[in-house]
């Protein structure tokens, strides 16, 4: 199974197909427990794979300038500030000391 996975990601022989790569590294995953590591490995790097594709066909040209405005309309600025209040406050709770114990 992860041999075919294998040959499906790299198209070796076979017409190369991610789609099915990841469904023969699944089925893998499930018919051998000491296969774990490698099909992690292999499910890492089929994740990177996706992710270059999607920002290779990502079209570039209408994220230009003042798309923030048209797709989040004219207040993307709040938006941004809540998420980055949510961001600093949940640092500042796994920063502090812990409580001390009290007997």
């Amino acid at each position: 199974m992860f041999n075919l996975g294998y040959m499906h990601e790299q198209g070796l022989d076979l017409k190369q197909d991610m789609h099915l790569a990841k469904r023969f590294y699944d089925m893998a995953a499930e018919a051998s427990p000491d296969a774990q590591v490698p099909i992690a490995l292999a499910l890492a790097k089929l994740a990177l794979l996706f992710t270059f594709k999607y920002f290779e066909e990502f079209d570039w040209i209408h994220f230009g300038k003042g798309s923030l405005n048209v797709q989040l309309g004219l207040d993307w600025d709040i938006y941004l500030m809540g998420i980055l209040s949510v961001i600093i406050a949940t640092l500042i709770l796994f920063r502090r000391p812990p409580l001390p114990i009290l007997v």
